[in-house]
């Protein structure tokens, strides 16, 4: 049974985000074992991406 589950973490810049979200992804697959974990790095949208 897939389990989904969102988290979502703003940066200063795409570089940390990537850092982030590679940090995240290393962690949850090493939490359970397996090679599962998905990541995105988005930019938010509007004016200036606040």
């Amino acid at each position: 049974m897939p389990i989904h589950d969102a988290i979502m973490i703003e940066c200063n810049d795409k570089g940390i985000a990537q850092n982030v979200a590679q940090l995240m992804k290393d962690t949850a697959n090493q939490l359970f074992n397996g090679e599962f974990a998905h990541v995105t790095v988005e930019a938010l949208g509007g004016i200036d991406n606040e």
